[in-house]
């Protein structure tokens, strides 16, 4: 169900998006080119979900920028003049704002999730964890939303499957400290999945 509500937000999204663009009315999209997730002002593809513009348009009681976007909308459909003109300055600053808020709102997120992470490993006394390689020496543990850089860990495959030692956690400063102890058996795998 939730994955149906998803594709039906992007839908929406684009759907509306393209349709600030096709009347010409500016609005706040996110885009994706080259990896690289941004807002801009003007319709540009969003590579990571497919669709040839994206703005945030869905949750107005959420985010401030789908409460300025059903603004704009709304103007278009009742044929009325939008709330932010084309190369409006004030809709710009409104995007920069809602981006470094948005930007340090995640920032601190994850710092808090990290923390609560190490502190479950501290409170569990635990030494050892499996993870899986993201790239090179950097990891996620499994069952949590932990990445680690893994000191001392081969070149593999981003996938494999990996066992870390856990050497010092500092929750003040957010940080573990780890190091490669074994590439995860296949066995070891199978069992855990019985």
């Amino acid at each position: 169900m939730d994955k149906l509500v998803a594709e039906l937000m992007i839908e929406a999204n684009s759907h509306w998006g393209g349709l600030l663009a096709e009347h010409n009315v500016p609005g706040i999209y996110r885009a994706q080119n080259g990896g690289k997730v941004y807002m801009t002002v003007k319709a540009e593809p969003h590579q990571g979900l497919g669709v040839n513009q994206y703005s945030w348009s869905t949750s107005p009681l959420r985010r401030a920028v789908d409460l300025v976007n059903q603004r704009q909308i709304i103007a278009v459909v009742n044929q009325e003049e939008p709330s932010y003109k084309q190369n409006s300055d004030e809709l710009a600053v409104v995007m920069r704002n809602f981006d470094q808020t948005y930007n340090a709102y995640n920032e601190f997120q994850g710092r808090m999730e990290r923390y609560w992470c190490l502190q479950y490993l501290l409170q569990e006394d635990i030494k050892e964890v499996a993870a899986t390689v993201w790239r090179e020496n950097l990891v996620r543990v499994d069952n949590m939303p932990l990445m680690v850089k893994v000191h001392g860990m081969p070149e593999l495959p981003s996938g494999s499957r990996v066992v870390i030692e856990i050497q010092k956690v500092d929750t003040l400063l957010v940080e573990l400290d780890s190091r490669f102890k074994a590439v995860e058996q296949a066995a070891t795998v199978e069992s855990e999945a019985a």
